[in-house]
């Protein structure tokens, strides 16, 4: 071990960079003076923790070299320059970023590079269990000590700048300042949801202050073996100790030797000859920093070279764009003959779909008309009974009212209540004629907010003469509070009475003995209204439910087979559906359900009635 040492304080001797022998521009500093020789050493950690560092260093210098007094100040990055642009340091020892700043621009030049101690490498933690990599830092906060901190901040910039993250825009930066603790103690109060340290800065913490520190751990780790610590950047040469522009050659080569002769094992620091300090201008050259940092106008050539690969891709694309351009333009041309042909041939089928279009509504509504004839030829004989007990009434209560007046004892109460019998049963006859005429008028489709409760009950004037006449009991059970559906009120009265007149020619057609009943009823069903009408006069067979509402499809002797059919139309086309099922007690059950006006025309049915339906 002793004979390599000696060797490369040989080395040392005859090889050191030619920076540190050439002749300075102004007179150098005399080798022995009184004033003592400043020594300026990068403060990352704080003054106090900066001296004790480097204070065996100077020690050894001041024992080895008694003719001058070497004396160690700590100083910030920008403190550090401020002393060079001055003249009061003769040597500095910083970080290797920092180094290849200065070198660039005071021109200091490194006689030695320190040999053990901490690597010159990043760690980035977190205490966050969101963030597992350095991918997941994209939009994060990043606590750092400077933006120029090399190890405290550009190393792992450099690893983010590979990945697509870099700040401001791809990750936000939270500076701390010195010491570099304080980024450890802003990502623990959750000012920054991640830090960068210098490496094994983070377990030299958690040594000290376990309970405080364990919650953090180590990320983006990278692969290596020679160093104890958990690191997340790549490994970089360590600190220098540089002289200065102004130090005397003679000087720096006895301060190179001295370093160089440091033996291990001692408690020391030791140093080697300089090292190769390209992997750090790398890191620079990157991240178009320090040396490389642009601070002037771009040449024309800087700016090719910076965007070479774009502007092939951009040629490659013009071409191929233009390429394209030609194809597209004579396919267009091609086409657009093409299209103008099929545009007249659709125009003209456009015009016929339109006429074909309104003459089946036409044929819709006369069908509807006809159909409500239909219905209201059924029940004729009972609406004429219905209007003859009105029209009897009223002639009995004038043939009496006569007989009175001629027998010379109508009195003026008399009068009036015989007015007052003969202008309600007017008045009865009077709606049951409107309720007619309003049903079988013919009408464009006009939807309207219909109540379903109001309808049954005015429906219910013109078929409760024909279910009396036919001894039909009629149950009427309206749910209260329903809500209103948007519909066209003629049409779903039609639906109403065909659904009740189908009931009443069912129930004829029972046995005599029997007891016909037939129930309405409404009820709120999901996003709807649901209307139905039961009746007594058995269940239908399989055949007919599967085909149920199919046009054509009747169980009447005299029957055309429409009026389901239509009735059917009328649902599909207001968004609702009509269907029949089979009810327990050998009864039929007919009913339809219509979305509430709030909610069309996106309402759909209730899911389990759809089962049912034979329609």
């Amino acid at each position: 071990m002793n004979a390599l040492r000696l060797l490369v304080l040989l080395f040392s001797v005859f090889a050191l960079p030619a920076a540190a022998f050439a002749a300075p521009d102004q007179p150098p500093a005399p080798a022995s003076s009184s004033a003592p020789l400043k020594v300026g050493v990068l403060n990352y950690m704080g003054e106090r923790e900066a001296i004790a560092t480097w204070a065996d260093t100077i020690a050894v210098l001041n024992e080895a070299l008694p003719g001058n007094t070497f004396e160690l100040i700590a100083l910030t990055i920008p403190e550090m320059t401020r002393a060079l642009e001055k003249g009061e340091l003769a040597f500095i020892i910083t970080n290797p970023g920092q180094y290849a700043v200065l070198e660039y621009r005071y021109k200091v030049s490194r006689i030695a590079t320190l040999e053990n101690g901490p690597p010159v490498a990043s760690t980035v933690f977190t205490a966050s269990p969101d963030i597992a990599s350095l991918a997941d830092l994209a939009g994060k906060r990043l606590a750092i000590n400077s933006v120029n901190a090399f190890g405290g901040f550009q190393l792992v910039w450099r690893e983010l700048h590979a990945l697509g993250i870099d700040p401001p825009d791809g990750v936000r930066l939270v500076e701390m300042g010195n010491p570099m603790s304080n980024v450890a103690e802003a990502v623990l109060a959750g000012k920054a949801d991640a830090g960068v340290l210098r490496g094994c800065l983070l377990e030299s913490l958690q040594a000290q202050a376990p309970e405080r520190y364990g919650a953090l751990r180590v990320i983006g780790l990278q692969a290596q073996s020679e160093i104890p610590c958990k690191l997340s950047s790549r490994i970089y040469p360590n600190w220098p100790f540089a002289k200065t522009k102004a130090t005397d050659p003679a000087l720096a080569k006895k301060v190179a030797r001295v370093l160089l002769s440091v033996p291990d094992g001692e408690g020391h620091r030791t140093w080697t000859v300089p090292l190769d300090y390209q992997p750090v201008l790398e890191v620079f050259r990157e991240l178009r920093i320090g040396p490389y940092a642009r601070t002037g106008r771009i040449s024309v050539r800087e700016f090719f070279d910076d965007y070479r690969d774009w502007f092939i891709v951009a040629g490659v694309g013009l071409l191929c764009w233009g390429l394209y351009f030609v194809r597209v333009e004579t396919l267009v041309r091609n086409r657009t003959r093409a299209l103008a042909e099929t545009n007249d041939t659709l125009l003209h089928e456009m015009a016929e779909r339109r006429k074909a279009e309104t003459q089946v509504q036409q044929r819709q509504r006369e069908l509807e008309h006809v159909a409500r004839l239909s219905i209201l030829g059924e029940m004729a004989t009972a609406i004429a009974h219905e209007l003859n007990q009105p029209l009897g009434a009223i002639a009995t209560y004038g043939q009496g009212c006569l007989m009175r007046i001629d027998a010379g004892t109508f009195s003026k109460d008399d009068m009036r209540l015989a007015a007052g019998q003969i202008v309600e049963q007017a008045q009865r006859a009077a709606k049951v004629v409107q309720r007619i005429r309003a049903f079988v008028r013919k009408h464009q489709s006009e939807p309207e907010d219909v109540d379903l409760n109001r309808l049954v009950q005015d429906c219910q004037v013109v078929f409760g003469a024909t279910t009396s006449r036919a001894g039909i009991a009629v149950d009427i059970a309206l749910e209260p509070g329903l809500p209103v559906v948007m519909a066209d009120r003629v049409q779903i009265e039609q639906v109403v009475f065909n659904l009740v007149q189908n009931a009443v020619d069912a129930l004829k057609a029972q046995e005599e003995g029997s007891s016909p009943e037939i129930a309405v009823a409404t009820k709120r069903q999901g996003a709807g209204v649901e209307l139905s009408v039961e009746d007594t006069a058995g269940v239908l067979s399989d055949a007919v439910l599967a085909r149920f509402a199919e046009p054509f499809l009747t169980t009447k002797t005299e029957g055309i087979g429409l009026g389901l059919a239509l009735s059917r139309s009328i649902m599909e086309a207001h968004g609702g559906r009509l269907w029949a099922e089979r009810m327990a007690g050998n009864r039929t059950r007919v009913a339809f359900w219509l979305p509430a006006a709030e909610t069309r025309p996106d309402a759909e049915a209730p899911c389990e009635e759809r089962e049912t339906d034979g329609g």
